[in-house]
This record gives C-alpha cells, structure tokens and sequence, in this order.
C-alpha cells in the first residue's frame, strides 16, 4: 500500500509524467527468416541484373577515361618527340654558331698576338723620322709615283702585232 504521507515521488520539475500504459505498435506479420531469392525470385533477379548494369556503367565510364588518358599521352608523346627534334635542330645551331665564334676569338687572339709582336718591333727598331723638307718629299713620292705607273701601264699594255699591210 502507497504511504499517503510520502509525497509524490513521481513529480519532476513540477511535472507529472504521462501514465505508464502498454504501447501497442501495430505491425506487418512477420515472415519466416528466409533468404531474399527464396521469397521473391524475379525481385531478386532484377535487383542483380540493376546492380550488373550499374557495375557496366561504372566500368564503362573507366574504360571512356582510361581512353581519353591513352589520348592525352599519345598527344604529349607526339609533342615530345617534336619538341626533341626541334632541339636537335636548336643544338645543331648552337654548335655551328660556337664553332664560328671559338674560329673568330682564335683569330682575333691571332690578330692580338701578332699586333704585340709588331708593336714590339717597332718599339726595337723606331720607325724613320718624318722629312723636314715636305715639298721636297712630295717630290720625290711624285716621281717614284709615275715610275711605278709607266712599269704597271707598260706590263698591262697588249703586245702590238703588226698587221699584214706593215709587214709589206
């Protein structure tokens, strides 16, 4: 029997909680544990043939990928060889223009070297000392002038060949 001096102990927050009464949950009857090909076998079959189309298609989608990769590669493998062929060139070009410049600097280095060598010489054996007597220098460069022009005219000059009425 309930103390009726105990209070109600059911009070929480000042709330009276809702009477404890049995639920009942109306339910479908309950089938025997059963594998799902057993109970439905055409529903079981289109659920495995959906699941194997959808499978297809996924691998479908891989195979379409895996294509267009294979695509992508031959294209960057047909560039490389381009771009490898064109540096072929670009190195060929490089070379033959090394090889004219080490040829310029070894004549230059040629031209260097003989420069100091006759600087050298001209420092040894000082160069003639200019003529105080210009008029009489040019006079003279006059005259060795038009020798060397009569020897050039004269070496030039077609031998004269007489002709058959000179030689009556």
């Amino acid at each position: 029997m309930r103390n009726p001096f105990a209070g109600n102990k059911q009070l929480t927050n000042g709330v009276m909680p809702r009477p404890q009464t049995p639920h009942m949950i109306p339910r479908a009857p309950q089938l025997p544990m059963a594998l799902p090909e057993q109970l439905h076998p055409t529903t079981h079959a289109l659920a495995q043939l959906d699941a194997a189309l959808q499978e297809v298609r996924r691998l479908e989608g891989h195979i379409e990928g895996l294509n267009t990769i294979e695509a992508d590669l031959r294209d960057q493998l047909r560039e490389a060889r381009r771009d490898r062929e064109m540096y072929r060139g670009y190195t060929t070009e490089v070379r033959a223009h090394l090889g004219h410049i080490l040829n310029a600097s070894r004549m230059a280095n040629d031209a260097a070297i003989a420069a100091g060598e006759s600087a050298a010489r001209l420092q040894e054996d000082p160069p003639p000392a200019p003529p105080q007597d210009l008029d009489a220098a040019t006079a003279e460069l006059e005259a060795e002038l038009r020798k060397v022009t009569a020897e050039v005219n004269a070496a030039e000059a077609p031998p004269i060949v007489p002709t058959a009425e000179e030689q009556k």
